[in-house]
């Protein structure tokens, strides 16, 4: 039998965007214009920690060409946290680069000279820059509410650890860090958003489309289905653009003047937007004289910088949950781990999404004899609180 010519495997094939974008036809979101859009520029702190004594907005509205300003007092009546931030700063900044105002203006030029015209009084308060700053036994909290500064607390257990080590040979430690960095997208993230009564419509460089649908409907109290969002090209991500970034600010924004509002940021906005954390890792590692691997322990902190979300809260009641259990329960039970997939993105907000014990409450959600009543136990008060 002759072999059958194969179309595309050794063949050059045409990229479908390929002409639009060498020829400059392609559409990215900074490239749009939507009628009757605003420009919006966003008013940033220059301090790591701050209380905010007073914001005057006055001069920045009484300038011609100005729609409104957004600050936090615009926010009162949502929940306006996502991803363990807020959309804007209310009564503290956390970090140098947090949105403290949005000014909304006819033009980009105008929007940015307004900007200027906020007056923003600060009472700055000590802050912890950098994970040894954190970690010390007295570090200034960087959020009020809580003990310490960690935010979350993962643990995954599998085997005993201390006798593969002691019945090692040899035992090597290792520590390793790892900087912060920019992903550096051609396309700094640029978001138009267009608030209504009735819905929003985006039009957003975002890589995760039905996450940030889902993050907006719940703090404006849309369904999925009246929130319209619009990916254009995309003009490099490298998960710079995963998750919601900015798209719930430059809601708030159009919300605020309702009317349509574009807010394209520039490369240095950029990069106090979003970065790749940075880490130290401690990697200790148990082996015999044959090569052997026997144990290994790591510890691994990230620089969150001043986020706080829920992992802890999850983690808390996990605790030493062996991962072993987790995995059990999956394979014994193909449809509810069908629905842990399919039931983790309805339910959880990504940040509570630790694997073990999300994968132990959703099992629990679906049918709580499948976990072994100790664990049950500890997970069931956050399974009602949170789900």
């Amino acid at each position: 039998m002759a072999d059958r010519p194969l179309k595309y495997v050794g063949a050059n094939t045409r990229r479908v965007d390929g002409y639009d974008k060498v020829t400059g036809r392609a559409k990215y979101t900074g490239d749009l214009e939507i009628p009757g859009m605003l420009y919006g520029h966003v008013l940033r702190s220059h301090h790591a920690h701050a209380r905010i004594a007073g914001i005057d907005t006055s001069a920045a509205e009484r300038l011609p060409g100005v729609a409104g300003v957004l600050t936090g007092r615009d926010v009162g009546d949502l929940d306006p946290h996502y991803s363990g931030r807020p959309l804007i700063a209310l009564e503290r900044v956390r970090y140098v680069g947090e949105p403290v105002a949005v000014v909304a203006a006819d033009d980009p030029l105008t929007a940015e000279q307004a900007a200027g015209l906020v007056a923003v009084e600060y009472e700055e308060l000590p802050a912890a820059v950098g994970l040894d700053a954190a970690l010390a036994p007295d570090a200034p909290r960087v959020h009020e509410d809580r003990e310490g500064n960690i935010c979350g607390h993962e643990k995954v257990r599998r085997g005993d650890v201390a006798q593969g080590f002691a019945e090692s040979d040899r035992i090597f430690e290792h520590h390793f860090t790892f900087p912060m960095i920019y992903h550096y997208s051609m396309e700094p993230h640029g978001v138009i958003a267009d608030y209504r009564d009735d819905g929003i419509t985006l039009w957003s460089s975002a890589q995760h489309p039905f996450l940030v649908q889902a993050d907006l409907g719940r703090i404006f109290g849309f369904p999925d289905s009246k929130v319209s969002l619009n990916v254009p090209y995309l003009g490099g991500g490298f998960g710079g653009k995963s998750y919601a970034k900015i798209e719930p600010l430059v809601v708030a924004a159009s919300r605020k003047v309702r009317r349509p509002v574009r807010v394209c940021l520039s490369v240095s906005e950029a990069m106090v937007t979003v970065r790749r954390h940075s880490a130290r890792v401690r990697v200790k590692t148990g082996v015999k004289d044959d090569g052997t691997l026997v144990a290994r322990e790591a510890e691994i902190c990230f620089a969150t910088m001043a986020m706080s979300t829920d992992y802890d809260c999850w983690n808390e009641a996990a605790g030493d949950v062996d991962i072993e259990e987790v995995i059990a329960v999956l394979q014994r039970n193909a449809d509810v781990a069908k629905r842990i997939v399919r039931g983790t993105a309805e339910r959880l907000s990504p940040e509570r999404a630790c694997p073990c014990a999300t994968a132990l409450a959703m099992a629990i959600v679906t049918d709580r004899s499948l976990i072994p009543a100790a664990t049950r136990e500890k997970l069931g008060p956050l399974v009602d609180k949170y789900l």
